[in-house]
């Protein structure tokens, strides 16, 4: 790979400014490779040490500067004795580098643990801001900004990611999601019955050539899903629960219509659950109505006697 810095330029950069010993926590582009810092670029040209979770993927990154780097491995699977070295290391003198693959490493990435026995040994950590997935986003979705409260990946699991989204669905704050591409159907699904039909921004390949942003609701994009799959980083910035007055209230007639068509999904008991997150109803009182409803003869579903509560 050709560097896209020549090596005489670079090095007067990095003559600049003379970095200290520390540990730093270094942000790399999501994408585009002109988002890194001039700072970043002469931190790296002046590091001891460079641990990363992928030595691949940042070993192309630094012979795109025409760097010659010490890279070292660390995710979220090394052992203490990996963080007890990176820090002895910072203790002795030198000048190491955490970077992520892509991002602000913390930022749904390995290091927290790294970090806080920094700073208990009273270590220096210092932030080399730049390029982050979340806040590339929150900046072209138009979405109320603060509060938000960033989620990062739900669970794999069905189960597990429902009970993960009601303890989100009522929070008064912009949420943002991080999601596989090979998940987003399930979990748009999953986001549908728990948080209901929310206006979201898709904000997809960040920085990169197949860059994609759209503006849509949480349905319309679940929908869209099934003649255009998507690949690649996800993000979605999903609005906060809009502020129900008793006008906005539905009504009786309208949650039973939604009960139903839960059940048609769902055992009763869960179908109960789901309705009285969205609706506010209580939910012992939208279980009693789909016993009404069987013994009507128009449910679509037969409650067993443990589901009863």
């Amino acid at each position: 790979m050709r560097p896209i810095w020549d090596p005489e330029r670079l090095a007067r950069l990095a003559g600049e400014e003379e970095l200290g010993p520390a540990l730093y926590v270094l942000a790399t582009p999501i994408g585009h490779l002109g988002d890194l810092s001039l700072r970043a670029i002469r931190l790296l040209a002046q590091a001891d040490e460079i641990w990363c979770e992928d030595t691949r993927v940042t070993r192309k990154l630094l012979a795109a500067l025409g760097i010659a780097g010490r890279l070292r491995r660390f995710d979220a699977h090394s052992p203490p004795q990996t963080i007890a070295r990176i820090l002895d290391a910072v203790a002795q003198g030198r000048r190491v580098v955490l970077a992520s693959d892509a991002g602000t490493p913390l930022v749904s990435d390995p290091g927290a643990a790294l970090v806080a026995e920094a700073t208990r040994r009273g270590l220096p950590v210092v932030p080399i801001p730049g390029p982050s997935a979340l806040t590339a986003a929150l900046s072209v979705a138009g979405m109320p900004a603060p509060p938000v409260l960033f989620c990062g990946f739900p669970p794999a699991k069905h189960s597990e990611r429902q009970t993960w989204l009601a303890r989100i669905a009522a929070v008064p704050a912009t949420l943002v999601v991080y999601e596989a591409p090979h998940r987003l159907a399930a979990a748009l699904a999953d986001m549908l019955a728990i948080l209901g039909d929310r206006e979201v921004v898709l904000a997809r390949e960040l920085t990169k050539r197949h860059e994609e942003i759209r503006r849509t609701s949480l349905r319309a994009l679940a929908d869209s899903l099934e003649d255009t799959p998507r690949k690649g980083e996800i993000v979605l910035v999903i609005a906060p629960p809009l502020k129900k007055t008793a006008q906005d209230a539905p009504s009786e007639a309208d949650v039973r219509a939604l009960l139903l068509a839960e059940a048609r999904r769902h055992p009763p008991a869960k179908a109960a659950r789901i309705i009285a997150r969205r609706t506010g109803y209580d939910r012992k009182r939208l279980y009693a109505m789909l016993l009404a409803a069987k013994e009507e003869n128009t449910s679509p579903c037969t409650p067993t006697a443990d589901e009863q509560e």
